[in-house]
Protein backbone atom coordinates (compact mmCIF):
# COMPACT_ATOMS: atom_id res chain seq x y z
CA UNK A 1 0.00 0.00 0.00
CA UNK A 2 1.55 2.93 -0.85
CA UNK A 3 2.61 5.44 1.92
CA UNK A 4 -0.53 8.37 1.36
CA UNK A 5 -3.04 5.56 1.51
CA UNK A 6 -1.31 4.29 4.83
CA UNK A 7 -1.98 7.67 6.42
CA UNK A 8 -5.57 7.88 5.21
CA UNK A 9 -5.94 4.51 6.76
CA UNK A 10 -4.19 5.80 9.71
CA UNK A 11 -6.02 9.22 10.37
CA UNK A 12 -8.96 7.24 9.54
CA UNK A 13 -8.80 4.65 12.51
CA UNK A 14 -7.71 7.06 14.63
CA UNK A 15 -11.03 9.23 13.96
CA UNK A 16 -13.46 5.85 13.89
CA UNK A 17 -11.75 4.88 16.73
CA UNK A 18 -12.15 7.61 18.72
CA UNK A 19 -15.33 8.50 17.68
CA UNK A 20 -17.04 4.82 18.33
CA UNK A 21 -14.96 4.59 21.92
CA UNK A 22 -13.06 1.44 19.61
CA UNK A 23 -10.31 0.91 22.31
CA UNK A 24 -8.99 -1.95 20.55
CA UNK A 25 -8.45 0.03 17.00
CA UNK A 26 -7.29 2.46 18.52
CA UNK A 27 -4.59 0.38 20.31
CA UNK A 28 -3.89 -0.88 16.63
CA UNK A 29 -3.05 2.80 15.41
CA UNK A 30 -1.68 4.48 18.15
CA UNK A 31 2.20 4.35 18.71
CA UNK A 32 3.48 3.57 22.11
CA UNK A 33 4.52 6.95 22.50
CA UNK A 34 1.31 8.60 21.14
CA UNK A 35 0.19 12.11 22.85
CA UNK A 36 -2.27 14.67 22.46
CA UNK A 37 -1.30 18.48 23.67
CA UNK A 38 -4.25 20.65 24.33
CA UNK A 39 -4.70 24.14 25.47
CA UNK A 40 -6.74 24.70 28.65
CA UNK A 41 -7.84 21.10 28.49
CA UNK A 42 -11.22 20.89 29.74
CA UNK A 43 -10.92 24.48 31.38
CA UNK A 44 -7.25 23.50 33.01
CA UNK A 45 -5.02 27.17 32.95
CA UNK A 46 -2.23 26.37 30.44
CA UNK A 47 -0.90 23.18 28.22
CA UNK A 48 -1.28 20.19 29.08
CA UNK A 49 0.26 16.54 27.65
CA UNK A 50 -2.20 13.35 27.70
CA UNK A 51 -0.17 10.33 26.98
CA UNK A 52 -1.39 6.68 25.38
CA UNK A 53 -1.86 5.65 28.90
CA UNK A 54 -3.96 8.32 30.08
CA UNK A 55 -5.83 8.80 26.73
CA UNK A 56 -7.09 5.29 26.36
CA UNK A 57 -8.54 4.86 29.89
CA UNK A 58 -10.09 8.20 29.18
CA UNK A 59 -12.15 6.98 25.78
CA UNK A 60 -13.49 3.87 27.48
CA UNK A 61 -15.00 6.30 30.39
CA UNK A 62 -16.45 7.63 28.11
CA UNK A 63 -14.40 11.33 29.19
CA UNK A 64 -13.37 11.72 25.54
CA UNK A 65 -14.77 10.24 21.95
CA UNK A 66 -18.33 8.78 21.71
CA UNK A 67 -19.75 11.68 19.18
CA UNK A 68 -19.37 10.81 15.66
CA UNK A 69 -17.98 13.45 13.52
CA UNK A 70 -17.64 13.52 9.19
CA UNK A 71 -13.90 13.74 8.70
CA UNK A 72 -13.07 15.32 5.58
CA UNK A 73 -9.38 15.29 4.97
CA UNK A 74 -8.04 18.51 3.20
CA UNK A 75 -4.23 17.95 3.05
CA UNK A 76 -1.35 15.97 3.77
CA UNK A 77 2.02 16.64 3.74
CA UNK A 78 4.67 13.91 4.05
CA UNK A 79 8.53 14.53 4.71
CA UNK A 80 10.24 10.72 5.16
CA UNK A 81 8.42 8.75 8.25
CA UNK A 82 6.68 12.60 8.99
CA UNK A 83 2.82 13.31 8.25
CA UNK A 84 0.74 16.34 8.99
CA UNK A 85 -2.70 16.01 8.29
CA UNK A 86 -5.38 18.63 7.96
CA UNK A 87 -8.25 17.87 8.28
Amino acid sequence: MPDHQKIIAAISSFINGRDTSDIKMLKDVLHKDFRVSSNNFMGSPGAMLISRVQYLPNIQKGVFGGVQRKMTIESIDQNNSIAMVKL
